[in-house]
């Protein structure tokens, strides 16, 4: 709990500036709902010295794109997030000295005027005498060209005026240009970035599902599973792992243009962990698909898969499939 002063100084502020009315904000649930030790990192507005955590709650109250606020009690620094632990908990981690909260926990009455403006996402409420305020530039917004990927995003970027970021092209995209983006004082990101799509090398189709895109190529020709394995090598590429499931959904689709589903067929696909939990190329593992009966009906035929696995040996033969990211095999488009 901070010092009462700290409480009366700025319940005295919002007194001197604003109606009466404003002066009785309601600061129990928001200190109540403090989680300390933690932080949200890599989703930064803006950022600010020499701020009481009141101050820091009462900025981001102000910013209408603000969700939540990161405060270090001994530096008196302020972090104000587009985000919340909630929408993206990777990024919230555990940090001594920090203090991290949500801005849904706090009375809006603390912004003054401000608790009931109309200012637009990329702006920021500045309040003025007699219950009146301003709307000015807060950020460039959030970079959301398609190609774009905030996963390199380092730890004290932030999307603000005058501020930068770090963004990059995902995976599948090639990337000509400067990953740094500027944020100008008009609300425009300066950049240079082009991202554009990578295309699968000759032989291999585009498979798509949810986010996840890649290239396969369906080998029809039966082979023990180490030349299988191979022969994706040499290409660049690999058997195909079944380790999600929108790598699943992809396979499935994919491989029903290729098999006969009225007969059970077995096919290679990349080795998984053995039953000690360590990968080895002492298994080779096969998929079997077949036709499953009992759930065939008005959606027509449904493809099941059961996986097995085969000693050093491997001497089944089987089809197997390749896989490779675009861009990453040797002969292109």
């Amino acid at each position: 709990m901070p010092p009462l002063n700290d409480i009366l100084r700025f319940n005295l502020k919002i007194c001197l500036v604003f109606p009466i009315s404003r002066c009785f904000a309601d600061l129990r649930h928001g200190y109540s709902m403090l989680q300390y030790g933690h932080k949200l990192e890599r989703r930064m507005i803006s950022s600010y010295d020499k701020y009481s955590i009141l101050d820091c709650v009462e900025d981001c109250l102000r910013t209408t794109r603000c969700r939540s606020v990161n405060y270090h009690q001994g530096a008196h620094f302020c972090q104000t997030n587009f985000k919340t632990n909630v929408s993206t908990p990777a990024q919230y981690i555990e940090k001594p000295g920090w203090i991290y909260s949500n801005i849904e926990d706090w009375d809006r009455d603390i912004a003054g005027a401000c608790s009931t403006s109309n200012c637009a996402l990329n702006e920021k409420c500045i309040p003025k005498p007699f219950g009146e305020h301003d709307c000015v530039l807060s950020d460039c917004g959030i970079p959301s060209n398609e190609g774009f990927s905030m996963g390199e995003i380092q730890e004290w970027d932030a999307i603000g005026i005058t501020r930068r970021i770090h963004i990059r092209c995902a995976l599948g995209y090639n990337q000509q240009g400067s990953e740094v983006f500027v944020c100008r004082s008009n609300g425009s990101w300066r950049t240079d970035l082009n991202c554009t799509l990578k295309t699968c090398p000759v032989g291999y189709t585009e498979a798509t599902s949810n986010v996840t895109k890649t290239c396969l190529r369906f080998v029809d020709t039966p082979t023990l599973y180490p030349n299988a394995t191979l022969d994706c090598k040499k290409d660049g590429g690999d058997l195909i792992k079944l380790d999600t499931e929108p790598l699943k959904n992809i396979f499935l689709k994919f491989i029903d243009g290729y098999i006969d589903t009225t007969t059970n067929n077995n096919i290679w696909i990349q080795a998984e962990e053995d039953g000690e939990g360590k990968e080895t190329e002492s298994w080779c593992t096969r998929v079997l698909l077949y036709q499953d009966k009992a759930n065939t009906g008005k959606q027509g035929k449904q493809i099941s898969i059961q996986t097995f696995w085969f000693q050093m040996s491997c001497t089944s033969f089987a089809w197997y499939v390749v896989v490779g990211m675009p861009g990453s095999l040797r002969t292109q488009l």
